[in-house]
């Protein structure tokens, strides 16, 4: 009898996993983006080929070969872009953010950009390091992972 409920409990597990992986669409077709993240992919990220797109109820998430993810929000606005040993372009930052780093730390660039949801930015440097700004892209301070 305890096999019976065993049985049940993984086919439930299956259909349910089955049912909640739905809410998720896989694609590499870049139409499926809003007007702004495809404007965004289009003028600022075009050299690079899309591998593939996830949307689910949070937004999309766009894979890029050469090691690029960008997140979006449902509207379209960037979320958070990533790189390895690449430049993000730097008109899609705030340019105080970009002028600080150019100003400040001369021999690094940006890596990594996210917004939280406070409208703050914290950015990554190809040297590891990481800073916070506000959303006006005023320096609020490094962030310490130790």
């Amino acid at each position: 009898m305890k096999w019976y409920y065993a049985i049940f409990f993984y086919l439930s597990a299956f259909y349910f996993a089955g049912c909640s992986s739905q809410k998720n669409a896989v694609t590499n077709d870049i139409s499926v983006l809003p007007d702004k993240a495809r404007y965004m992919v289009d003028n600022y990220f075009k050299i690079y080929h899309v591998s593939y797109i996830i949307s689910d109820r949070h937004g999309y998430y766009v894979d890029l070969y050469d090691d690029i993810t960008l997140r979006f929000n449902k509207k379209g606005e960037w979320q958070e872009i990533k790189t390895r040993g690449i430049d993000i372009p730097t008109d899609v930052m705030p340019y105080t953010i970009v002028s600080y780093v150019h100003e400040n730390l001369p021999e690094n660039s940006i890596e990594n950009i996210k917004k939280s949801s406070s409208g703050s930015f914290l950015v990554e440097l190809n040297n590891g390091l990481k800073l916070m700004f506000s959303k006006t892209g005023g320096f609020i301070k490094v962030i310490d992972e130790d």
